[in-house]
């Protein structure tokens, strides 16, 4: 590629102490694979130590719960002042994400999907 006069070369074409970029590339690429791996793995573990419990005993009264909490931040309006500042910024940015989505789909569709 060239910059103002001067041929630049691509990163993965230098050799880096010896090492060729490519290998270099696949290397460290290798080992940060390797080192994620151990990682689920460690948490995997930790997880099955854990005793099993009833997650859908009362499936409706913890959809209902969740739905209030997240949808209306009902724990952030403990702080009145900052918590309605909250509650009306995520709000906000609810109906921005759906505009965002319509916009994003209009041209896949026939019609707007959302109002």
């Amino acid at each position: 590629m060239r910059l103002d006069g001067f041929m630049m070369e691509h990163p993965l074409d230098i050799t880096y102490a010896g090492i060729k970029g490519y290998y270099l590339l696949l290397v460290l690429g290798g080992i940060s694979i390797a080192f994620f791996a151990y990682q689920v793995q460690k948490a995997t573990r930790l997880v099955l130590l854990g005793a099993p419990d009833k997650r859908f005993d009362s499936w409706g009264k913890r959809m209902k719960e969740t739905l209030t909490v997240w949808l209306g931040q009902r724990k952030v309006l403990e702080d009145k002042v900052a918590g309605t500042m909250h509650v009306l910024m995520f709000w906000g940015f609810l109906m921005l994400s759906s505009d965002m989505l319509d916009l994003a789909t209009a041209n896949r569709f026939s019609e707007h999907i959302l109002p």
